[in-house]
């Protein structure tokens, strides 16, 4: 279902997408809503005793929701040099010793375990996106809004890495095998850093 719909729906509107807006313009997407999403990241770093990690991430947000226009330009890692540290609830369950042992392929989402689903209901609940639907103290005013942010943000992240899947998988003898392996060895990697 994931590879029919990558090939015959979503790359091709991410490579029409990709025509239509510049390169520059689809990292600045990209730069904003990976801002966007630093509660999450701030949140897990500090579950895992990161302390100096939760401090980048902290003064990365603000540099770039100021300086870098809401967070458009990514001015910390440019001007700044500071990292990225990219953790999430799944990483935080695997810190504290939380397996992978079932691997889970999600429609749409592709490759996960597990693990790695259950953390994703627990960042939903940082996401700052999670917050745009419709609730009293919200500020828009139908669930819509909540599907087209995440499915942009999505698909604009998609548009920057559309040929990559096309030659992962013109490359491989097992393509369930190939992205099980590359997901599971990817996430081990991220956890022990």
């Amino acid at each position: 279902f994931n590879d029919f719909t990558y090939i015959n729906i979503i790359g091709p509107i991410a490579k029409g997408y990709r025509k239509v807006v510049s390169k520059p313009i689809r990292i600045s997407v990209s730069n904003f809503f990976y801002n966007l999403m630093a509660p999450v990241r701030l949140g897990n770093n500090l579950l895992q005793l990161k302390f100096t990690n939760a401090l980048e991430v902290t003064v990365s947000f603000v540099v770039n929701s100021t300086y870098g226009l809401g967070g458009f330009f990514d001015i910390a890692k440019s001007e700044g040099g500071l990292k990225h540290h990219d953790e999430d609830f799944g990483q935080t369950l695997g810190y504290y010793g939380m397996g992978n042992e079932i691997h889970i392929v999600l429609p749409l989402f592709g490759p996960s375990n597990l693990r790695d689903t259950i953390g994703l209901i627990g960042d939903m609940f940082v996401d700052p996106i999670y917050y745009a639907q419709r609730r009293d103290f919200n500020l828009f005013s139908n669930n819509g809004m909540y599907i087209f942010l995440n499915t942009y943000r999505i698909g604009n992240e998609y548009s920057l890495h559309v040929d990559e899947y096309e030659s992962i998988r013109k490359n491989s003898i097992d393509l369930y095998l190939l992205l099980k392996d590359m997901y599971e060895q990817r996430r081990d990697k991220q956890i022990k850093e």
